[in-house]
Formats: structure tokens, C-alpha cells, sequence
């Protein structure tokens, strides 16, 4: 869902694994750092599925993400 760069080797994102994964859904906030290959969880595995997401362009280490929650 959400995806962004924190810099030119380092993508943030957050959404759902592929069926074949090993990652918990939702993702929470999960890194690469080496171009996407191997995704590791930081923040909220498990609990919550960012829809937009963006790292602050002045402090790469704040993130900011919008969840949109939906009332079945």
C-alpha cells in the first residue's frame, strides 16, 4: 500500500506480504536495504497497514503514514 525511500539504498513501505511470505499482515512499517530483496519489520508488525506513506525529508529517521480504518 504505502512506499517510500528513506534515501537512495533504503525503502520503507507498509501494506500486506505476499501469500508466500514469512511477514505478518499487515506489514506495519517494514525497511529493505538492499534494493528490496529481504524486507525486515521496524514498527507495528502485525498491527496496522499504512495506505500513505512518506519520510521526512529533513529527519529520514520521523515517518509519517495515514491508516484508513474501515467500520464493518
Amino acid at each position: 500500500m504505502g512506499f517510500t525511500f528513506k534515501d537512495a539504498n533504503t525503502m520503507i513501505s507498509s501494506g500486506h506480504p505476499n501469500i508466500n511470505s514469512k511477514l505478518e499482515n499487515p506489514l506495519g512499517i517494514v525497511i529493505s536495504k538492499d534494493e528490496g530483496e529481504l524486507w525486515e519489520p521496524i514498527s507495528l508488525h502485525g498491527d496496522i497497514d499504512f495506505h500513505v506513506f512518506e519520510v521526512n525529508a529533513s529527519d529520514t529517521n520521523i515517518v509519517y503514514g495515514i491508516d484508513v480504518y474501515e467500520d464493518l
